[in-house]
């Protein structure tokens, strides 16, 4: 989740932001450390929905980001991705 755009989804979705989380290393090796933390928000319900600014870049493969979606689907976490 990233803070360029989350006031304007905020307002026009309603939702409270809890956090910004920034993902700096890329490529199939790193450890996602901050989307870890989202993760473990999401399992916990401690949040209903994720902003992202790039659904493209929230994962290593199309394989692995729809396991990722079916994971955050069955917590009934959202996936906003503003245009």
């Amino acid at each position: 989740m990233q803070g360029t755009r989350s006031p304007l989804v905020r307002q026009r979705v309603g939702h409270h932001i809890v956090g910004v989380f920034k993902e700096t290393a890329s490529g199939a090796k790193n450890d996602p450390v901050e989307r870890k933390k989202v993760f473990a928000l999401a399992q916990a319900r401690k949040i209903d929905a994720i902003v992202v600014t790039e659904l493209s870049r929230w994962d290593r493969s199309t394989q692995h980001l729809v396991q990722t979606l079916d994971d955050l689907h069955s917590w009934k976490v959202s996936v906003l991705a503003p245009a």
